[in-house]
């Protein structure tokens, strides 16, 4: 897939074009979360820290929750990038919600 870079900011680096300073700069291969830890054998994970500049959510459908749970999970979403990609941060709330974990540090919306 094409990665864009821009020359306002190195951390808005992203496979996803959502600046206007985007420009693509190279060519990455994508590997998910379940292929990799299985390719490496990794059993546990105790921490996992994502931030995937708006494929956070595209980055947790690819972890294998049927056979790990980490015990915490860090990822950050802002509706900017992510709405182009037709999901909002609640729904990343509560696809982790779903998953048993808890979302106490996080503004809770209204019905959810």
């Amino acid at each position: 897939v094409s990665f864009y870079t821009s020359d306002v900011s190195n951390g808005i680096s992203s496979i996803h074009n959502f600046h206007e300073s985007h420009r693509p700069t190279k060519r990455i291969n994508l590997i998910t979360l379940k292929n990799y830890l299985r390719e490496n054998c990794v059993q546990s994970v105790d921490f996992l820290k994502i931030d995937t500049e708006g494929h956070d959510l595209f980055v947790l459908k690819g972890f294998p929750f049927d056979r790990i749970m980490p015990a915490i999970i860090l990822c950050e979403f802002e509706d900017r990038k992510t709405l182009t990609l037709d999901y909002s941060c609640v729904d990343l709330i509560m696809f982790l919600k779903d998953k048993g974990y808890k979302t106490e540090s996080l503004i809770e919306f209204p019905g959810h």
